[in-house]
């Protein structure tokens, strides 16, 4: 947040640069010939529009995900973390689910949305009662754990390779 301090100091070196930037064009600048003015006095100066459009900018307002998202979703606070993938950025938690061949559920984890996918089945806890075939989504799959879990009798499947 800025200061009441810090935002008379930008206006200052606004106010500085705008008199020094009107002083040095002033030169180069064709005078009216008339002696009629058509230019009106502004009813803001530009160092004024200059520190409204800084502290527009500096704010935060314009971009989604550092302003928006976090204020809005209150009721998943300490659950739900900001979160990359392929399609972007998400402020949210991730629901995991292992179901049977009979449509059963059998265990489930809810992660932040920072963790990776690979972490639940890092807990022996979550694939305790597992054996046979997993089939998972590409982002489950690493050489390591498809390694770790085919030696504790779960092959991991992913049906979208090919």
């Amino acid at each position: 947040m800025i200061t009441e301090d810090e935002i008379t100091e930008i206006f200052c070196v606004a106010d500085g640069f705008c008199k020094f930037f009107d002083a040095m064009t002033a030169k180069y600048t064709l005078k009216p010939i008339g002696k009629r003015k058509y230019h009106r006095n502004s009813t803001m100066s530009k160092a004024e529009v200059m520190l409204i459009m800084i502290l527009f900018h500096t704010s935060g307002y314009r971009c989604f995900k550092h302003f928006y998202l976090e204020k809005v979703h209150k009721v998943f606070k300490g659950i739900a973390q900001r979160g990359k993938s392929s399609m972007g950025c998400f402020f949210a938690f991730k629901l995991h689910l292992i179901y049977n061949e009979k449509g059963e559920l059998l265990n489930f984890m809810i992660t932040p949305g920072d963790i990776d996918d690979r972490k639940p089945l890092e807990y022996k806890a979550f694939v305790e009662f597992i054996h046979g075939k997993l089939l998972v989504d590409k982002g489950y799959i690493s050489k390591n754990l498809f390694q770790r879990h085919f030696v504790g009798g779960i092959q991991l499947i992913n049906l979208n390779s090919g």
